[in-house]
């Protein structure tokens, strides 16, 4: 007994952390990148892009971790593990995004750390006491890692029901446009000005003198 604690703790445990956090950095990478990428090719081209990315990446997700969680082969299982994070964090772009244009503009950063914080409330917070719970029940891990799975579907769900339950979303270009329109007709600020306020100084005396020149 105690020779296979041992092996499951320096070889088991120890390999998955290692497959899984390797798993996480790249497919964190990849997945923020390809969310992204997905949200801007398909936004305007089809109806409310960043409600109906994240729902259909939380299905394809839900099925490879399905897989991931089932199959009797490790390496299958650490690949459909990769895949699964690179879907998850497709996701990631098109929550922020609504949560930064869903609010006035003195309301961004309050609403995403609001949905960071409900996020890991009813996510990583709970999840493993309910897990555990469901594993002691029926004396298996496996069993209780099958609601991560359902809880994808869940997800997606609830994003398919914004998709066809509310107005069509504006396309966000068409939306950042109009937000960062100044109502006395002053050009938004450049991120050279922001760090530099010499040159908001000088940019600024050179509108005033341009302006003065046409009238």
């Amino acid at each position: 007994m105690y020779r296979t604690l041992v092996y499951l703790y320096l070889y088991v445990c120890r390999q998955a952390g290692l497959m899984v956090g390797a798993a996480t950095i790249f497919g964190g990478i990849g997945g923020t990148i390809l969310g992204t990428r997905l949200c801007k090719y398909y936004d305007g081209k089809i109806k409310s892009a960043y409600l109906v990315i994240p729902a259909c990446m939380s299905y394809i997700g839900a099925v490879i971790l399905l897989f991931a969680i089932n199959i009797q082969s490790l390496a299958v299982g650490f690949v459909c593990v990769f895949f699964f994070e690179l879907m998850i964090f497709c996701t990631i772009s098109p929550i922020q995004t609504l949560a930064l244009s869903s609010v006035e503009s003195h309301l961004r950063s309050r609403a995403v750390g609001l949905t960071v914080f409900i996020q890991h409330i009813l996510g990583n917070l709970i999840a493993p006491a309910i897990i555990g719970y469901i594993s002691d029940a029926t004396d298996s891990l496996k069993t209780g890692m099958q609601l991560t799975w359902i809880a994808l579907i869940v997800s997606g769900s609830w994003w398919m029901l914004g998709y066809y339950t509310l107005p069509p979303l504006a396309p966000m270009k068409q939306a950042n446009d109009a937000a960062m329109t100044d109502p006395d007709g002053l050009p938004p600020l450049t991120f050279r000005q922001v760090v530099c306020p010499c040159c908001l100084k000088n940019d600024s005396a050179d509108t005033i003198s341009l302006n003065t020149g046409k009238a």
